[in-house]
């Protein structure tokens, strides 16, 4: 039996918490049932939404600034589909940015381990954690340390993602050396994702595409475990 599990923030004025850089989405009422002006009764809105708010993928041209960097429309879809582990970090204190020491010790007393190919997604329950205090959640969450993305680029990893805003801590500093070092390795991430205590320490197929946005520096998914 197939279970799908929604690893998706919602996407709403009242639930989702940006980064402070960005503003909250917003879906305006525009056609609405029993409008007198068509003959069919229907509901439409119109969507403002960043492209880096609620669950989202980080094109490579968002945090490469060079030429021909791809934007999220011209990125390989199988990026996005695969393989999956997820590793239980909830024992790295907050604004901490998680060693490769750290991660290896996590991995070696994990029912699941690395293979070339994988998608990585670290638990760290900050959604729940914070969930009741919005205001909470940019802030005292671990990040992965720079060597730790060149490390998964260099086991094969394709793809990681978290349930936090960035793979950054913010609170630390505001150089976004893991962003520079995602950009030296070319290793595209998720950002804030949830639910991933349903299925930490588990393997499981993994999913979640990209709209196709020309020239866009990410796009909003919806991240899905298959068990």
């Amino acid at each position: 039996m197939t279970t799908i599990i929604d690893l998706s923030q919602p996407i709403s004025w009242e639930k989702t918490v940006p980064h402070p850089a960005f503003p909250k989405p917003m879906l305006l009422p525009f056609i609405q049932h029993g409008d007198p002006r068509y003959k069919f009764s229907s509901q439409s809105e119109i969507l403002i939404l960043c492209n880096h708010a609620s669950t989202h993928i980080d094109a490579l041209r968002h945090f490469d600034p060079t030429p021909g960097a791809p934007d999220i429309g011209q990125m390989d879809l199988e990026i996005f589909t695969g393989e999956a582990i997820c590793v239980d970090i909830r024992s790295i204190p907050g604004n901490h940015y998680m060693s490769v020491g750290e991660f290896e010790k996590l991995i070696k007393s994990s029912p699941v381990k690395l293979s070339p190919g994988d998608i990585v997604l670290f638990c760290s329950d900050h959604y729940e954690k914070t969930k009741s205090r919005p205001e909470n959640y940019v802030h005292n969450f671990a990040g992965m340390a720079p060597d730790l993305i060149r490390w998964m680029k260099q086991k094969g990893v394709k793809l990681f993602g978290m349930e936090t805003i960035s793979c950054d801590c913010p609170d630390v500093t505001d150089e976004y050396p893991s962003h520079i070092a995602c950009r030296e390795a070319k290793l595209p991430h998720v950002e804030n994702m949830c639910n991933l205590s349903k299925v930490v320490n588990q393997r499981f197929q993994f999913h979640a595409f990209p709209l196709m946005l020309e020239g866009g520096s990410a796009s909003p998914v919806r991240a899905v475990a298959v068990l």
